[in-house]
């Protein structure tokens, strides 16, 4: 089990959801990477080409039906001055909570879609692969606070932070030699 330093307050600190963006692109090496849970999302894909994004993939390999295709987590590259960033943090937030997570990163997309598809499975004790929605905030919030250092250490292989986003709540979760830590912000 790992320790969580956790400064998970009951009041946590509350900024403005400018600051909140401010602080995702507060660092120049990192890539700002959202990754959509897309059955959540009704009409993502048609989303990507209304604001231009071409920097975005599935998460799930192999044979999809056209259904599995249209639920299949997404991988975006978000820009901070692009209007797909702006619906995605105010509107979707609002309107379909629970939608995934950023993710920063120093990796290139490439290398993120990997690491990302590989976090997507996972087997279980009697041998049986599985899919696993790790992006989903409730998957998160369930299992990186119990999950063992060699565990966390795979997840964020390929993160500096992840960080679930909310209406109410943004939490920022970051694994390094002090182990599991989150970080609460209130959004104003």
């Amino acid at each position: 089990m790992t320790a969580l330093n956790d400064a998970h307050d009951p009041t946590p600190a509350v900024l403005s959801l400018g600051q909140q963006r401010e602080m995702l692109w507060s660092d120049p090496r990192h890539t700002v990477y959202a990754v959509i849970l897309a059955a959540r999302i009704p009409g993502l894909r048609a989303r990507f080409t209304l604001d231009a994004v071409d920097d975005w993939d599935g998460l799930w390999t192999g044979e999809l039906d056209a259904d599995e295709r249209v639920k299949a987590p997404v991988l975006v590259t978000l820009r901070p001055d692009a209007a797909f960033t702006d619906w995605l943090l105010g509107e979707a937030a609002a309107d379909f909570g629970a939608w995934g997570v950023i993710a920063l990163s120093q990796m290139p997309f490439l290398a993120m879609r990997m690491h990302g598809r590989a976090l997507c499975k996972a087997q279980l004790p009697n041998g049986q692969a599985i899919r696993i929605d790790w992006m989903d905030p409730e998957v998160m919030e369930a299992l990186l606070p119990v999950a063992a250092p060699d565990q966390l250490q795979r997840v964020f292989a390929g993160f500096d932070a992840l960080i679930t986003v909310g209406n109410e709540r943004w939490t920022r979760w970051t694994f390094g030699t002090g182990g599991l830590a989150r970080e609460d912000r209130g959004v104003k």
